[in-house]
């Protein structure tokens, strides 16, 4: 065999295995179905492979399910099913649209195996949940604090990505997307510039807010190290939520008289181990794991707290999210996709959806 045929073979099996490798990465959707009940309306989604996916109302009368690298050979795109809580469904671009009638409220999505298929169930409105939509569904005021800014670059990943871009995207998406459903959102920064520990947190008790979420990237001096976290403000529970601890807190050497504000801090942080939303902080931190570890493979690193200066003070439930390693050179990669921003920050949004949803049910009051 000449050295030209057996480059043209080479060529043609890395070919088919770079084809092959593609191919594999792709959803297939195999079928839609529904089933309609007096108060309920199942639709399944069956696909060959389980995938990461999330799920959000897009308006009053529209569902979106998100499944990254889904594709349809299916011969029809849109299934009727006109039962009085939902008009119809259709696929389009790696999405599935349900559109809602009137009567239709809230909706509950999971996943399952043998065969993979994701289910959504909605539910009739009630009287309860009609009050609720005149007076006020959403939460009136959140704050998005993109952590750091300007001369404070935050983390760095190995191609040289910082995490000041990183997390400004993603809370101007989150913010796109809250104020599509009615939200009154502050960014604590919405641009490349540097704002204090102090002027942020300023920002959001001078603004009425409800609901308070710091977004940042973590790093590690391992590279492998790598997955999600969430904290609430209270001494820190382990060596590494320290770690992270120092890491973030270290913005305070950017500001003028850092010694001084340090022990000020320090004093203040001392007093706040039971601060009046610390319950609620939690609540809101597990919400935002459970809805990211629905969705992404990467590990779930769990709820932590520690004592970060940007939660002090905050006069509502506040949570620091660590959305990926930027050290890790697989998931700096995965934080440069504008895709795997988009969906962090809709499952960001749909954290804060829930979390609104049960303080409402608890009337404001947690277990």
């Amino acid at each position: 065999m000449t050295k030209n045929c057996r480059f043209i073979i080479s060529f043609f099996l890395l070919f088919w295995f770079a084809f092959s490798l593609k191919a594999s990465a792709q959803v297939r959707l195999r079928e839609i179905r529904s089933h309609s009940e007096l108060d309920k309306t199942r639709i399944v989604v069956e696909i060959d492979t389980l995938s990461r996916y999330s799920a959000r109302k897009t308006s009053y009368d529209t569902l979106l399910l998100s499944i990254p690298e889904l594709k349809s050979t299916l011969s029809q795109n849109l299934w009727t099913v006109s039962d009085g809580l939902v008009q119809n469904i259709s696929y389009s671009k790696s999405k599935i649209i349900i559109k809602l009638d009137k009567s239709a409220g809230d909706y509950h999505v999971y996943s399952l195996r043998s065969p993979a298929r994701i289910v959504i169930d909605i539910s009739r409105k009630t009287a309860g949940d009609e009050t609720e939509q005149s007076s006020s569904v959403f939460l009136k005021t959140v704050v998005l604090d993109a952590g750091h800014g300007g001369k404070d670059a935050g983390a760095v990943g190995p191609t040289g990505l910082t995490e000041k871009t990183v997390t400004l995207d993603i809370a101007k998406r989150v913010k796109e997307i809250l104020e599509k459903q009615g939200v009154n959102v502050i960014l604590t920064r919405d641009e490349d510039a540097f704002v204090s520990l102090q002027r942020r947190v300023a920002i959001a008790n001078s603004s009425d807010v409800e609901l308070f979420l710091s977004i940042h990237c973590n790093a590690a001096f391992s590279s492998r190290a790598t997955g999600f976290e969430s904290y609430f403000l209270s001494p820190a529970t382990d060596d590494l939520a320290r770690a992270v601890e120092a890491v973030e807190n270290s913005v305070i050497a950017f500001e003028p008289n850092s010694s001084n504000k340090n022990k000020e801090f320090l004093a203040l942080l001392a007093d706040l181990k039971y601060t009046e939303y610390r319950k609620e902080s939690k609540m809101f931190a597990e919400m935002i794991q459970s809805k990211l570890d629905g969705t992404f493979s990467t590990p779930n690193r769990g709820v932590k707290s520690a004592l970060f200066y940007v939660l002090r003070g905050l006069e509502a439930p506040a949570v620091l999210v660590e959305i990926g390693f930027i050290s890790n050179p697989s998931e700096e990669k995965l934080l440069r996709s504008y895709r795997h921003r988009q969906t962090l920050a809709e499952n960001l949004a749909e954290s804060i959806f829930q979390f609104k949803k049960a303080f409402d049910i608890s009337s404001g009051f947690t277990q």
